[in-house]
């Protein structure tokens, strides 16, 4: 018998759970990465624009508000819509306003502290998964998703806007 079959006859019961658990760990890997390359699970959406407004409740909670304030202004956006705490504290701001159930626009206010930088990769966070940018003018960066055209509005105090772009015709 030759030595390679000799060694894998000796304890099969090892090799074999060995075996077992290795697929094991190589399933559990391959899910995970699915996990993250898809941003969640369908079960638990991530609240992005072009999501379900109840997306937004099942992950922040009740609203603060609900209906407009209209004329209320941060930096050059008008603020209105359904507005819910995006932490604990109580310093993250998430205006969503949804159309027929659908959020195709939301204005984020974070705290005062906050640097152009971390407002604007938190609105991130809000493009539909797998966007890219294509352009940027000014404040304004232009987003190819697979829901149409985005855009991300960094309006300044620590505001941010990201919005879906409305199709003509």
């Amino acid at each position: 018998m030759p030595d390679i079959l000799r060694t894998f006859s000796r304890k099969p019961r090892v090799q074999v759970t060995a075996i077992i658990l290795g697929l094991g760990l190589v399933a559990l890997c391959l899910y995970g990465t699915l996990l993250i390359v898809r941003g969640a699970s369908a079960a638990h959406p991530v609240p992005r624009v072009g999501e379900r407004l109840s997306v937004f409740t099942a992950t922040y909670g009740k609203p603060v508000q609900l209906g407009t304030a209209r004329g209320l202004k941060v930096g050059n956006v008008t603020v209105e819509g359904v507005r819910f705490y995006a932490d604990r504290a109580h310093t993250i701001i998430v205006n969503a306003q949804p159309t027929n159930g659908i959020v195709r626009n939301l204005v984020v206010t974070g705290p005062s502290s906050w640097t152009k930088q971390q407002s604007i990769a938190y609105c991130q966070s809000f493009l539909p998964i797998g966007s890219a940018a294509y352009r940027t003018v000014g404040q304004y960066t232009y987003y190819h998703s697979s829901i149409g055209d985005v855009v991300l509005n960094d309006a300044g105090s620590s505001t941010c806007e990201v919005l879906i772009v409305p199709t003509v015709g």
